[in-house]
């Protein structure tokens, strides 16, 4: 899964599968695969969000949930913080898929 990122290094969704699954192996094994790159890459889509450019979506949720250990503490506290504040501003999460 790493080799399609680095082949297709602009193919968000094929970016954060992979990042999913080096989660799991994290977990499984506690062996970090997941680049310092791709941790940069990771926390930089994650930061359009924390930015206000974009707004949290259903599969954002998801992709944030499933590659916590792959991201900062403090960026895992900030995410968390403006997803509930989201949440309680906008009763309505928009389901994009």
């Amino acid at each position: 899964m790493l080799s399609e990122v680095e082949n297709d290094s602009f193919d968000k969704r094929t970016f954060l599968k992979a990042a999913i699954y080096c989660n799991a192996y994290y977990d499984l094994t506690g062996v970090d695969i997941f680049t310092d790159n791709y941790k940069k890459r990771l926390s930089m889509y994650f930061s359009k969000i924390l930015s206000g450019d974009e707004v949290w979506y259903y599969d954002d949720v998801y992709f944030f949930g499933n590659t916590q250990n792959l991201i900062s503490p403090r960026t895992i506290y900030s995410l968390s913080f403006s997803l509930v504040f989201y949440f309680k501003n906008n009763n309505d999460l928009e389901m994009k898929f």
